[in-house]
């Protein structure tokens, strides 16, 4: 498969969003559940993308082509929201029972887990990226442990979370070139928005003063996070390795890193600069020779 770099950039873009809304999600579940976050970040993502599906954003990421097959279109959009609420969901529960940089470590084990997956499904993987895999997980190693790596529960919750994150991109791969990515999208927030608020509805209570105070974190991660950089990693990952678009997407926890120091002040420390320095040097690698096979 040889490299598309118009692919490459939607998913640097996406990248970009998903790394500035952690800063958005750690403040958001502050105020609201984690379930009731869910739902309406996906209401309000999966909402705007099908509102806007007849505009001119379809055919600017899409070359407008017609897709007939309806059947494989909702059933594109069940799977992918099905996983799409498990993944997440788990996500946000690990996360309030673990530290950050662990949760953000064991999440980025996804770009292990797909090659694996591959690799059993009889796909060849070339040892170039192999050897960036390795070379992604020791920067992030340097950028997210700081401290002992003992395994907590919520450790656990991420782990499984990133199984199925590793799932969902897979899926996506597959379906996305069969039918209309930006429908697609929407389809799948709105399942998972539909699936996190009837568990809210029976588990978390509702509290208007709480959904007042997530709200600038909801318009955030629901029109940027969801809408847009979602819609830019379907968009992408059809004429991409599958490997590599997890790589690409990965770098998310280095612009988290940015956004931290950006918008809350903390300073990167010398180990965590080597861990961003290695993982750029490892993204870059895999755009390097033109073709993913060997």
């Amino acid at each position: 498969m040889k490299t598309n770099y118009k692919s490459v950039v939607y998913i640097l873009l996406a990248a970009v969003i998903w790394g500035f809304a952690f800063v958005a999600q750690a403040e958001g579940i502050e105020h609201i559940g984690s379930f009731t976050f869910t739902a309406i970040r996906g209401f309000i993502g999966g909402g705007l993308i099908l509102l806007l599906y007849k505009t001119p954003l379809k055919h600017v990421l899409t070359t407008g082509k017609v897709y007939a097959d309806h059947a494989m279109q909702r059933r594109a959009g069940l799977w992918c929201g099905l996983l799409l609420f498990v993944s997440i969901n788990l996500q946000q529960l690990g996360i309030a029972e673990t530290t950050t940089a662990k949760a953000g470590f064991i999440t980025t084990l996804y770009i292990v887990i797909i090659p694996i997956i591959l690799f059993f499904r009889g796909e060849r993987i070339s040892p170039r990226i192999f050897f960036c895999i390795g070379l992604a997980l020791v920067g992030f190693y340097f950028l997210c442990i700081t401290d002992g790596f003992t395994l907590s529960r919520g450790d656990i919750l991420i782990f499984l979370s990133a199984i199925l994150f590793s799932v969902h991109i897979l899926v996506l791969s597959h379906f996305t070139p069969l039918v209309d990515p930006v429908k697609l999208n929407g389809d799948q927030f709105i399942v998972g928005a539909a699936l996190s608020a009837v568990v809210a509805f029976f588990f978390e209570p509702f509290d208007i003063s709480g959904l007042s105070g997530a709200l600038p974190s909801l318009l955030y991660v629901g029109v940027l996070s969801s809408a847009v950089a979602y819609t830019l990693q379907i968009v992408g990952i059809r004429d991409l390795n599958p490997t590599v678009a997890a790589l690409l997407s990965s770098l998310e926890s280095i612009f988290a890193a940015i956004g931290g120091f950006l918008i809350l002040h903390q300073v990167l420390s010398v180990r965590e600069i080597i861990g961003c320095a290695i993982v750029f040097t490892a993204t870059l690698f895999t755009q390097l020779g033109g073709s993913y096979d060997s």
